[in-house]
């Protein structure tokens, strides 16, 4: 295990952790794209990504197929363009603190491990 990552069982649910998010000027500049293109629909992207743990466990991914599988994604060329505001989901699944604002997929992928990595030292 790299010594920044979590296994799926460190976060059952989707809170505590970073999520990318539009604010109105990002929106009016295509964000309902951006959101399209993080999810590998409307066929931006080379890969629709697995997000939720189900998705993960029924593909059958190990934790560093998975995380191999959303570097890939975030660090795609075709996504660059569309920025966002990286923020940690709260405890009720709502937009929380920010990390960092108008950030680019490869930058916010970048922040999540360094995030992540925090995280895990905190934890020990």
């Amino acid at each position: 295990m790299r010594e920044w990552e979590y296994t799926l069982e460190d976060r059952p649910k989707l809170t505590d952790v970073p999520s990318m998010y539009w604010n109105e000027k990002q929106w009016a500049d295509g964000a309902e794209f951006n959101h399209s293109a993080m999810h590998g629909y409307n066929g931006i992207g080379d890969d629709i990504p697995k997000v939720k743990p189900n998705q993960i466990k029924n593909a059958g991914m190990t934790n560093d197929q998975w995380l191999k599988s959303l570097e890939n994604h975030y660090n795609d060329p075709k996504l660059q363009k569309y920025k966002g505001d990286l923020h940690i989901i709260n405890s009720s699944g709502k937009k929380g603190k920010l990390i960092k604002a108008n950030v680019t997929p490869a930058e916010a992928w970048k922040l999540t491990k360094k995030w992540a990595k925090e995280k895990l030292k905190g934890s020990h």
